[in-house]
């Protein structure tokens, strides 16, 4: 962050926040530039996933003209399936390495600002919490030029036996793997 322009810090007023993708914000506390100071912070930023990239086209706006509520939901749903293979428990292998895999026990979409046809979005994910039988996960749907937050999504994923059809205690091997990627603010 050391090499963030001046030209940049003097566009910004008092007070101003910049928030940019995995979790770095920036903060100019005073308007001088000498006397000023930079606040920069970093949100476990080596526990986040950039796990998608995607260009939001017109077929995906309704009839208000922007982004409907049933495509943000496909592209967090797609990009849940890449943040299992990012932290490195693929889903393709779950059920033979592991005798179980996941379903969606609750899914909660957070709107921001609105997405337009052109738009560049990138999603970034994290895990949040590790219960006994689920994962939760938090993701950031962000404007992949303008770094603007768009939507978040909360997931809370159970571990599901398919033969007994019923939930199941998390495994040992991928409770270890996931407890390091826990995000601790």
């Amino acid at each position: 962050m050391k090499h963030l322009s001046v030209e940049l810090l003097q566009l910004l007023p008092q007070g101003s926040e910049l928030k940019f993708a995995f979790g770095l914000t920036v903060r100019w506390m005073t308007g001088s530039l000498r006397k000023g100071i930079l606040n920069v912070t970093y949100r476990n930023m080596a526990k986040r996933f950039e796990v998608m990239r995607a260009v939001v086209h017109p077929w995906h706006h309704d009839h208000f003209g922007h982004m409907n509520v049933r495509h943000y939901a496909t592209f967090f749903d797609d990009a849940t399936y890449h943040l299992w293979t990012c932290i490195g428990l693929p889903y393709s292998r779950m059920l033979d390495e592991h005798g179980v895999h996941c379903v969606t026990a609750q899914a909660t979409t957070h709107f921001v600002k609105e997405l337009v046809a052109g738009d560049l979005i990138v999603i970034d994910g994290v895990v949040a919490r590790i219960g006994t039988k689920s994962v939760a996960f938090e993701l950031e749907m962000r404007h992949a030029e303008t770094c603007a937050l768009h939507a978040t999504y909360e997931i809370t994923e159970v571990f599901f036996d398919p033969g007994t059809r019923t939930s199941a205690a998390m495994p040992a091997s991928v409770r270890k793997r996931l407890e390091g990627l826990v995000l601790r603010d």
